[in-house]
């Protein structure tokens, strides 16, 4: 079924495809599955967003705004990334846990850092028992 009088805008098989005047579909509304995908055609994920560059932008309305990308374990925030106006910094925010960096080879992660909710940091080390705890040496 076509929506549109350009026949950009139909629906196929229950899902919603949106295409370019050139013909490539750019969205999809997979109505089966409960997923959009934006420059995919049969999207994996509840929102799954493909194409190169810059691929999300996060922007605030107003000038001065601190814009954020919040993370929800159903109705509680669990942690946010925030852009800081006032100070020009870059808030990265676990509110129930620590915050741990992960580097992977072969696609096996491994934790390196770790910044515990009692505000310790632990370099090589998953738990760390000072204010700076590294295991391994030091220049």
């Amino acid at each position: 079924m076509m929506l549109g009088s350009d026949d950009n805008t139909y629906i196929q098989a229950n899902d919603l495809r949106i295409r370019a005047f050139e013909g490539t579909i750019t969205m999809t509304v997979d109505n089966t599955n409960n997923r959009v995908g934006i420059g995919v055609t049969g999207p994996a994920v509840p929102l799954h967003l493909y194409g190169s560059g810059e691929i999300i932008r996060i922007a605030d309305s107003v000038a001065a705004g601190s814009p954020y990308l919040s993370f929800y374990q159903q109705t509680t925030r669990r942690a946010y990334i925030q852009s800081l106006d006032t100070e020009n910094s870059l808030r990265l925010a676990a509110e129930y846990g620590p915050i741990e960096f992960m580097t992977a080879t072969d696609g096996s992660e491994t934790e390196k850092m770790r910044i515990t909710t009692g505000g310790d940091v632990g370099i090589g080390i998953t738990n760390p028992a000072a204010t700076l705890h590294v295991n391994g040496n030091m220049r």
